[in-house]
């Protein structure tokens, strides 16, 4: 479990060691706050590029499953998009190493 300090753009990092073909996510939320964790996009980087993003607006409820975040590379952020914590509760990538 984790969580940041309150604000627009905060985020979340899972650095993966190298280059990965990811081919889903999946985020799991907190029971309490749950509402702190909506608004926020995943991105993907290889690198200082970013491979792939979305943004959802709603919270996962335990969790979400993400299967619109793929491709290769060997960092996942998630960002939070409003004036908030971002807490999360889990976070898998799934995939396998290039």
């Amino acid at each position: 479990m984790t969580h940041t300090k309150k604000g627009v753009g905060q985020w979340w990092e899972v650095n993966l060691g190298s280059n990965h073909v990811v081919s889903s996510m999946k985020i799991f939320n907190r029971n309490k706050y749950k509402t702190r964790l909506s608004n926020y996009t995943v991105t993907l980087y290889k690198g200082d590029n970013v491979v792939s993003e979305a943004r959802f607006t709603s919270y996962p409820d335990p969790s979400t499953f993400i299967s619109n975040v793929t491709g290769i590379g060997d960092r996942v952020r998630v960002t939070q998009n409003k004036d908030d914590y971002l807490s999360i509760a889990e976070f898998q990538v799934l995939g396998i190493k290039e």
